[in-house]
């Protein structure tokens, strides 16, 4: 699917990240309504060395702008939207969680912004006939799923986490994410041109779930 080799510490590395920044928006009641999955402060602030994180930005480089392919149906896709910036990153001061500048706004917090910092965006995007028709930021669909179910997000990462390891393997990932879909069909029927009712539609729909189902050498 993509040519660059990515090592299993990276995409741990995401995981790890990921729960750390749903936790801060969770504490301050924001909407996670556009953060990165990861930056350099939150990399090291989890103890990772210098010369991880710059072969994690140097991967993630050669990835960004890559779309993974989550869902397709004729010319209705559903892609995972992978990008890489360096932009001036707000945190509290003191501390290496990024966070909205509204949150220092509306909490009255000491915030500063960490100038120039590499920090990696994780997007879903839906597309008809090539053309864009909803982007939402990864973070923010994990906020609005622990609505929906909560704790789920945090299943999830683990579930993945478990994935990468060996502890888990595709078919827990296909019932898991079966599982959201269903409980919210309401929603979810209303985003999707085919909702599947089983791990078999599923798997018919999903290339990425279909590629993660092949067994790993």
């Amino acid at each position: 699917m993509w040519s660059v080799r990515i090592k299993k510490s990276f995409y741990k590395a995401v995981l790890r990240s990921i729960p750390v920044i749903l936790n801060a928006c969770s504490v301050y009641g924001s909407l996670c309504f556009d953060l990165p999955a990861t930056t350099s402060p939150l990399l090291r602030c989890l103890g990772y060395g210098e010369y991880f994180v710059r072969r994690f930005w140097a991967v993630f480089d050669e990835l960004s702008n890559l779309r993974i392919p989550l869902y397709t149906l004729r010319n209705t896709s559903f892609t995972l939207h992978i990008v890489h910036r360096k932009e001036g990153i707000p945190h509290i001061e003191g501390e290496c969680i990024p966070i909205e500048d509204i949150v220092c706004f509306t909490h009255k917090l000491r915030c500063v912004r960490s100038p120039h910092t590499h920090a990696l965006y994780l997007y879903i995007e839906g597309s008809y006939s090539g053309r864009i028709f909803v982007r939402t930021n990864v973070l923010r669909l994990l906020r609005i799923m622990n609505v929906w179910r909560e704790q789920a997000p945090y299943q999830f990462i683990k579930l993945l986490d478990d994935f990468l390891d060996g502890r888990a393997g595709a078919d827990d990932l296909l019932r898991f994410v079966l599982d959201i879909l269903i409980d919210n069909k309401r929603v979810m029927s209303l985003i999707l041109p085919k909702l599947p009712l089983s791990t078999e539609e599923l798997l018919k729909l999903s290339p990425l779930l279909r590629i993660m189902r092949i067994p790993r050498t």
